[in-house]
C-alpha cells in the first residue's frame, strides 16, 4: 500500500508539471493555441487553468507525505535537500497565485521558456528521490533475459490488439475485407511486432554487450534508462508533436526534456521500491536469484517482484486495450490517443514478459549466446516478408488482396500495427523530397508574411439592389445527413423543403479540411498560404469589403475567427456573447437573430448575419447523452440526433423569414465549413490529414424572388465553399472578376456572364493543421491525396452515387497530380513573396 501511494503522489506531481509544460506547448503553437486554446475546444481546460494555482498546492501537498521519511529519518544531507525543495516549491505557489500565468501564454518565446520551466520541479524531486536511498544492488543482465523479455512482449501486444479485431470489424463502416485478407493482415502484423520488437532487442543487446567491459554492473541500468529515455523522446516527436503539426526545433528540446523528466521520476520510483524491498528482506525471490537485474529494477514498480502480478497482466491487457479504445477514439485527433494507449499497452507488456522470461532465461540452455542471430533472423524475416505481401495481389490475381487497401482497412482495427507501420514506412528519395515540399509550405506558424490585396472589384456599384444574406456555417455538417442530399435520410424535412425552394449544387466541396483556414478563405473567396493567420487579415476580407462597401448590417456569431479576423465596426452586432464558442447551436443563435431583426425592423440597411453553430462537431458530440442506434438505423446516431436538432430550428428560422416577408428579398445559404468522420477506417472527427468524407460539403442557396429570372445554375458543376463571397458580390449587383484557379468565382451564369466550364481544371485543397493536400478534377469525379504526415499517396473516384471509392496509386498517376500539387501551392506562395529558404 505504501508502495502504491508514492506512486501516485509522484505520478500527480509529474502529471501537473509535465501537462503545465504541455500546456505552454500548445499555447507557443500558433496552430494550437488558434483551434485548441482559444475555442475552447476541450470543454475541462479553461477550468484547469482557471484553477491552475490551486492545483499546484494539491500537488505539493500529495508529494509532502512521501518527503516526510526523509525529513524524519533521513541523512542531514537528504534533510536539507527536501527541506530546499519544499522550500522552493512554496515559493513557487505563491508566484504562481500571484502570477496566473498559464492564462497569459502565447505564441512567443517566454512561453517556451515558462514550458521548460515548468520541467525542473519534478526534475529535482527525481534527483531527491535517488539521493535519499542507497543504490540498488543488482546482477549483470542476462542477454537470453533480455531476448525473451522483448520476444514475449511482442507476441503479448501482438495477441492483446489481434484478439480485439472480431470485435471492431462488424462495428467499422465499410466494407468487409474478407478470411483471406484478414489472416494475410494477421501475419503481417505478427511479422511487424516481431521485427520492430526484435530490432529494439538488438539496440538494447550491442547497448549492453559495451558496457559489460565495465564492472560495476549498475552500468546496465544506466544504459538502459538513457535508451528508454531515447526511445520515449522519439515516441513523443514522431507521436505527439508530429500528430499535433509541431514542427518547429524547439519541439525536439521540448519532448526530450520531457522524456528526461519521465525516465527520471520513473527510475526515481525504482529506486525507492528497490529500497523498501531491501528494507523489507524480499530481495531473495522464489526464483533462487540472490538479486535481480536492472531490467526487474526497471519494472518493479508494476509487477511489484510477484508473478501473480504478471499473469493478472496478461488477462488485463485486451480489457486495457479495449476499453483505452473506448474511452478516446470519438474525441481523437489522428488516432494520437490511441496510439498513446498502445505505447503505455507496450510498457505494461514489457512489464508482465520481465516477470514470464525470468525462470525460462535460466533454463533456456538451445538459445544460449545465440540470441543475438535469432534477433537478426527476425529482423531479416520482417524486411523481407513485409514488403513480399505487396506481390500478393499480383500472383494470386485478387484485387482483394491489394495490400495498401487490406492493410490499411486492418490498422484501423489494430492500432498497435498501425503505431508500428507508421514507425517502420520508409519512403524512397524521390517521395521524401516531396513531401519535405509540403512540409516547407504547411502550418508556417510565425514566419513573417505580409498580407496582399483580395479585391473581386476596383469599386462598388451601389445602385442596385442589395439582398439581404443569411449564411449559415455548419460545422462538420455532411451532405449525406441530409435528404435533399440522400434519399436515405428521412429526419430531415425542414432542409428537404428548404432545398426544393432553392438551389441544390451537387458536387459542393470545400478547399479546406478544417476549420481554421476552411473559413478565412470562404471569405477571402480563395486559398491563403499556410498559415494561422497573415495579418491584418482585413486586405484579404473579400466579404468584409463587400459588407462594407454596400453599407450591409451586420449579426456575426462572436467566435474566436471572428472577433481576429474580423474588424470591430459599428454596423457589427455580436451574437452569442454570453455562450461559449463550442456551446454555439444554431437554436440559441436564431432566436438572439430573430429578436435582434425584430427590435431594428426600421433600419433600411440590408442584413447580413452569419454564424457556425458547433452542435455537430465532435468535441460537442461527446459531451451528449448516448443515442441508442436503433433511433437511426445506417447513420451515427448521436451526430444524426444533432442534424435533426438543427434542422428543426432551421426550419423555424426559414418560417420566421418567410412570416416577416423577407424570405423573397433574401439570400440564404446553408453550408459547412467541412465534413466529418464518423467511424470511416476508425477515423472520427477531423484533424491534420484530409480524407474524402471531410472534403464534400452541402450547399444550398435560396435567392430572392426577383433574382431568380436573371440568373442561371448547373447544379451537378463542381462548386466550392469559397464560390459563396464571388457569389455574394454577383447577387449584390457587382461584377466580380475572375482571379484564377485558385480563387472562386460565381456559381450562377447571367446572359452577360455565363458559367465556365470547370471539368478541364484541377483544383487545389489542403488540410488546415497539416501538410496535406489534394486535387479535385474532372468536375470532382478524381479526388488524389498527398499526405505528408503519413507520408502517403492515396487516389479516389466518384462512384455514380457519389460516393468516393478508393483506387490504386500508379506512377503516372502520382507523376502528373503531384507536378499540379506543386505547381499550384508554387503558386501561393508567389502571390504572398513567401520563400521556405528566406
Amino acid at each position: 500500500m505504501k508502495s502504491l501511494w508514492f506512486g501516485a503522489a509522484r505520478g500527480c506531481n509529474t502529471l501537473y508539471f509535465v501537462g503545465s509544460s504541455l500546456y505552454c506547448l500548445l499555447g507557443y503553437s500558433s496552430f494550437a493555441n488558434e483551434q485548441f486554446i482559444r475555442p475552447q475546444l476541450i470543454s475541462w481546460l479553461p477550468g484547469l487553468v482557471t484553477h491552475h494555482h490551486e492545483l499546484f498546492w494539491l500537488a505539493l501537498l500529495l508529494t509532502l507525505p512521501t518527503l516526510m521519511p526523509t525529513l524524519r529519518r533521513g541523512s542531514s544531507q537528504a534533510r536539507a535537500a527536501a527541506a530546499a525543495y519544499l522550500v522552493m516549491n512554496v515559493g513557487v505557489g505563491l508566484w504562481i497565485v500571484v502570477n496566473p500565468v498559464l492564462a497569459t501564454v502565447g505564441q512567443d518565446d517566454g512561453t517556451l521558456r515558462l514550458a521548460l520551466l515548468f520541467l525542473l520541479p519534478p526534475l529535482a524531486l527525481a534527483c531527491l528521490d535517488h539521493a535519499t536511498v542507497p543504490e540498488p544492488i543488482v546482477r549483470r543482465v542476462d542477454d537470453r533475459h533480455v531476448f525473451l523479455t522483448f520476444a514475449t512482449a511482442a507476441v503479448l501486444v501482438w495477441v492483446t490488439y489481434a484478439l480485439l479485431v472480431p470485435w471492431y470489424l462488424p462495428r467499422m463502416p465499410g466494407t468487409n475485407p474478407g478470411v483471406t485478407a484478414l489472416g494475410v493482415a494477421t501475419g503481417v502484423s505478427l511479422t511487424s511486432h516481431l521485427l520492430l520488437f526484435a530490432a529494439m532487442y538488438l539496440v538494447a543487446g550491442a547497448s549492453l554487450w559495451v558496457v559489460s567491459f565495465v564492472r560495476a554492473p549498475i552500468v546496465d541500468y544506466w544504459v538502459l534508462c538513457v535508451l528508454t529515455a531515447i526511445g520515449l523522446a522519439l515516441v513523443l516527436q514522431r507521436v505527439v508533436a508530429a500528430t499535433l503539426s509541431f514542427g518547429h526545433p524547439e519541439t525536439w528540446i521540448l519532448c526530450g526534456g520531457m522524456s528526461l523528466v519521465i525516465i527520471a521520476v520513473w527510475s526515481g520510483l525504482c529506486w525507492q521500491q528497490a529500497a523498501r524491498d531491501t528494507a523489507r528482506g524480499s530481495t531473495t525471490r522464489d526464483l533462487g536469484h540472490a538479486e535481480d537485474d536492472s531490467i526487474d529494477i526497471w519494472f518493479q514498480p508494476l509487477t511489484l517482484g510477484h508473478r501473480w502480478v504478471a499473469l493478472a497482466g496478461i488477462v488485463a491487457m485486451p480489457i486495457l486495450a479495449a476499453g483505452l479504445r473506448a474511452a478516446v477514439e470519438r474525441f481523437d485527433w489522428n488516432f494520437l490517443f490511441q496510439r498513446l494507449g498502445v505505447c503505455a499497452l507496450w510498457v505494461l507488456a514489457f512489464a508482465v514478459a520481465t516477470e514470464i522470461s525470468r525462470r525460462a532465461a535460466t533454463s533456456l540452455r538451445l538459445v544460449g549466446r545465440r540470441t543475438g542471430v535469432l534477433a537478426t533472423m527476425l529482423v531479416c524475416i520482417g524486411l523481407v516478408g513485409v514488403p513480399t505481401v505487396s506481390r500478393l495481389s499480383a500472383w494470386t490475381g485478387d484485387s482483394r488482396l491489394d495490400p495498401e487497401f487490406v492493410l490499411d482497412r486492418y490498422s484501423a482495427l489494430d492500432a498497435s500495427y498501425q503505431l508500428i507501420r507508421g514507425l517502420l514506412e520508409a519512403r524512397a528519395s524521390e517521395h521524401a523530397e516531396f513531401y519535405t515540399f509540403l512540409k516547407a509550405h504547411s502550418t508556417l506558424g510565425r514566419v513573417a508574411v505580409a498580407p496582399i490585396d483580395v479585391s473581386f472589384v476596383t469599386g462598388f456599384d451601389t445602385t442596385q439592389r442589395r439582398p439581404h444574406v443569411f449564411l449559415f456555417i455548419v460545422d462538420s455538417l455532411r451532405p449525406d445527413y441530409l435528404s435533399p442530399y440522400n434519399a436515405k435520410v428521412n429526419f430531415t424535412p425542414a432542409t428537404q423543403t428548404f432545398a426544393a425552394e432553392s438551389v441544390l449544387f451537387e458536387r459542393a466541396f470545400t478547399r479546406y479540411g478544417s476549420t481554421g483556414l476552411s473559413v478565412p478563405a470562404m471569405w477571402a473567396g480563395g486559398m491563403l498560404l499556410h498559415k494561422q493567420y497573415v495579418k491584418p487579415f482585413a486586405p484579404m476580407n473579400a466579404l468584409e469589403k463587400l459588407l462594407d462597401g454596400e453599407g450591409y448590417r451586420r449579426y456575426l456569431s462572436d467566435d474566436h475567427l471572428v472577433t481576429q479576423l474580423f474588424r470591430p465596426s459599428a454596423a457589427t452586432t455580436l451574437l452569442d456573447q454570453e455562450i461559449q464558442e463550442m456551446d454555439h447551436t444554431i437554436c440559441a443563435t436564431t432566436r438572439e437573430l430573430q429578436s435582434k431583426l425584430d427590435e431594428t425592423k426600421g433600419d433600411p440597411r440590408p442584413v447580413f448575419a452569419m454564424t457556425r453553430p458547433l452542435q455537430l462537431h465532435t468535441a460537442r458530440l461527446v459531451r451528449n447523452p448516448p443515442i441508442d442506434a436503433s433511433a437511426y438505423p445506417g447513420f451515427e446516431p448521436n451526430y444524426a440526433a444533432q442534424v435533426v436538432a438543427f434542422d428543426r430550428c432551421f426550419g423555424e428560422f426559414v418560417n420566421y423569414l418567410k412570416r416577416t416577408g423577407l424570405y423573397d428579398q433574401s439570400v440564404v445559404m446553408l453550408t459547412s465549413d467541412h465534413g466529418e468522420s464518423l467511424g470511416e477506417d476508425g477515423r472520427w472527427g477531423h484533424g491534420n490529414a484530409l480524407h474524402p468524407e471531410l472534403l464534400r460539403v452541402p450547399l444550398i442557396v435560396h435567392l430572392p424572388t426577383d433574382a431568380r429570372p436573371r440568373f442561371t445554375a448547373d447544379r451537378s458543376r463542381v462548386a466550392f465553399s469559397t464560390d459563396i463571397t464571388p457569389t455574394l458580390y454577383q447577387l449584390a449587383g457587382q461584377h466580380p472578376r475572375d482571379r484564377g484557379p485558385l480563387y472562386g468565382e460565381p456559381l450562377f451564369g447571367t446572359s452577360e456572364q455565363p458559367l465556365s466550364a470547370r471539368s478541364s481544371e484541377a483544383f487545389l485543397m489542403s488540410a488546415s493543421y497539416g501538410p496535406g493536400y489534394a486535387l479535385l478534377r474532372r468536375n470532382g469525379e478524381l479526388l488524389y491525396l498527398a499526405d505528408a504526415v503519413q507520408g502517403r499517396d492515396f487516389a479516389y473516384a466518384m462512384a455514380p452515387d457519389g460516393t468516393m471509392v478508393r483506387q490504386t496509386v500508379t506512377d503516372a498517376l502520382r507523376s502528373v497530380n503531384r507536378a499540379i500539387i506543386r505547381d499550384q501551392i508554387g503558386q501561393i506562395a508567389a502571390e504572398y513573396h513567401f520563400s521556405p529558404e528566406n
